[in-house]
């Protein structure tokens, strides 16, 4: 009993760790998912921006008369922190740092598509639209935290980007914990 306790305490347990993986492989889908939405008029939003303060990030949307900020931090349960009315209709936001805004008159972008689509070529013969958002004003990619934001007349609606995992990436992983001990 004390050679099997010494052994896993130093450490010299490889032919437990050579097992192999009995974990399942999830199917190979990449996905786009809904995950959060607040629900409100977003047909005057002409701009989103995003920022970060104190550990939490932020979404703020410009309208004609004013810029609502968003707590975003946790996707799945987006929250309107603060709305400040203005009254410059053709001013957009230039830049976010922190807790404050550089508030311009500008004209608005006008890269904004005015429908999305959610497509899946899962099925390489048969793609097939998942989810389609209309009307829309506002589009933001988020690629360092994995997010979209699209707004449209329905609100802000959050989508979080899910690659599927890549097997052949794991095994060689497995493999270099294995041998590299």
């Amino acid at each position: 009993m004390f050679i099997i306790a010494g052994l896993l305490i130093n450490g010299d347990s490889r032919a437990l760790a050579r097992k192999p993986s009995t974990k399942t492989i999830a199917p190979n889908d990449d996905q786009i998912e809904v995950v959060g939405h607040i629900g409100f008029d977003g047909t005057d939003v002409t701009q989103i921006l995003t920022g970060e303060h104190w550990r939490k990030n932020y979404l703020y949307l410009n309208s004609a008369d004013k810029i609502t900020v968003i707590d975003v931090t946790n996707g799945g349960r987006p929250n309107i922190t603060s709305e400040y009315r203005h009254s410059r209709p053709a001013s957009q936001l230039q830049a976010i740092v922190g807790s404050t805004a550089l508030l311009a008159d500008a004209q608005p972008a006008a890269h904004v598509p005015s429908s999305i689509s959610i497509m899946s070529f899962a099925n390489s013969a048969d793609p097939k639209v998942v989810r389609q958002f209309t009307k829309v004003t506002g589009f933001l990619v988020d690629s360092r935290r994995g997010l979209i934001y699209v707004v449209n007349n329905e609100g802000l609606w959050i989508l979080n980007e899910k690659p599927a995992r890549d097997v052949e990436l794991e095994k060689q992983y497995e493999r270099e914990l294995m041998y590299n001990h």
